[in-house]
C-alpha cells in the first residue's frame, strides 16, 4: 500500500567493485548507464552497509521530512522529480516512485518512453536509494505481470545500477492465496512484503509476520518488511507496545532493511501520536541484527 506522496555513499568504482567481488547486490551512488539489464545488475544498500529505515508519506515540515529524519528515518518516499530529490534532508536517500500498476488493465500506469524521460532526469543523483515499480500487483488479476515487471527492472537498469522493488501483500484478495511472494522472485531486485497484523475487527494477529517471513526465507531472495503504523476503516493503528513488538518479530527474519507504512494515512498523521513517533525512533536506533 502506497500513500500518493510520500546519503552513505560509496563512488560509482567502488560499488561496482564490492558487486563483483560479493556477488552480491551494493549499493552505488552513481549511475551506472552501461550496467547489464536485469536484476543481477542490481547494487543493494545492505551490501555497502546502508540499513534502509524507509518510511512513506511526509510529515507536514517544509521540506516534508525533517520530522521523520528527528525520529531516525533515513529514506524517503519522493517522486522521480531532481527538485524533490535535491530538497531532501543532508544525508537522507530516496525511493523513487516510478509509477502504479494498474490491475485493470495489466499495465504499468507510465509507458516506457516516460519513464526513461524521467530516468534521464534524474540520473546520477545521489539521493537516490531505489526504484519502486507499482505496488502490490496480483498474479491472479495478471498472469503475466511478473514478466512486465522484470522488463520494467531491466528498463532501469539500463540508465541505473540501483535496485527496483515492489511490494506484494500477505494475501491475494481475489483467491484468498496466503503469501503469493514466488512469481515475483527475479522480477525485482528486492521484494518488500507487508504485513499489518492489525486490524479493528481482530486486534492483532500476531502469527502474520514470522508465517509471512517462513514464506519469504524458502525463496533465497532479498526482501524489505513493510510496517504498520497506519489505519484505515479496517485497519487499527497499532499502540507504542505492538509497533515494538512487530519490530521484534521482524528481527528475527533475514530482511534487510524496512519501510513504515505510513507517516500520514487518511486522516491519521502521526505527528498527532507522540508516543509512536517516540517508539519509531527507539526502534530506528536500535541496530536491525537479522538472521539474514
Amino acid at each position: 500500500m502506497r500513500c500518493p506522496q510520500l546519503r552513505s555513499c560509496h563512488g560509482r568504482l567502488a560499488g561496482l567493485l564490492a558487486a563483483l567481488l560479493a556477488g552480491v547486490f551494493t549499493l552505488a551512488c552513481g549511475a551506472t548507464p552501461g550496467a547489464p539489464a536485469g536484476p543481477a545488475a542490481a547494487v543493494s544498500p545492505a551490501a555497502a552497509g546502508y540499513l534502509v529505515r524507509g518510511v512513506y508519506g511526509k510529515d507536514g515540515s517544509p521540506d516534508g521530512h525533517s520530522k521523520q529524519m528527528q525520529a531516525g528515518f533515513n529514506t524517503f518516499d519522493v517522486n522521480p522529480d531532481r527538485s524533490q530529490l535535491d530538497a531532501l534532508p543532508a544525508g537522507a536517500k530516496a525511493f523513487v516512485w516510478l509509477g502504479g500498476w494498474k490491475k485493470d488493465s495489466c499495465t504499468f500506469e507510465r509507458d516506457d518512453n516516460t519513464v526513461v524521460r524521467l530516468l534521464q532526469g534524474i540520473r546520477g543523483h545521489s539521493a537516490i536509494g531505489a526504484f519502486f515499480l507499482g505496488d502490490e500487483p496480483l498474479v491472479s488479476a495478471c498472469p503475466g505481470g511478473p514478466a512486465k515487471f522484470r522488463a520494467r527492472t531491466a528498463l532501469v537498469h539500463r540508465f541505473d545500477a540501483r535496485p527496483t522493488f515492489t511490494v506484494i501483500q500477505e494475501y491475494d484478495p481475489r483467491t484468498g492465496e496466503r503469501f503469493p511472494y514466488a512469481p515475483w522472485r527475479g522480477t525485482v531486485d528486492i521484494i518488500a512484503i507487508d504485513v499489518y497484523p492489525c486490524s479493528f475487527a481482530n486486534g492483532c494477529n500476531w502469527n502474520l509476520i514470522p508465517d509471512a517471513i517462513a514464506a519469504i526465507d524458502r525463496l533465497h531472495v532479498p526482501y524489505w518488511a513493510v510496517l504498520q503504523d497506519f489505519q484505515d476503516d479496517y485497519y487499527r493503528l497499532p499502540s507504542a507496545a505492538e509497533l515494538a513488538h512487530q519490530w521484534q518479530l521482524w528481527r528475527a527474519s533475514r530482511a534487510t532493511g524496512y519501510l513504515v507504512f505510513s507517516w500520514h494515512w487518511k486522516s491519521t498523521e502521526l505527528s498527532s501520536y507522540p508516543d509512536n513517533v517516540a517508539q519509531l525512533a527507539t526502534e530506528n536506533r536500535v541496530p536491525f541484527t537479522t538472521t539474514g
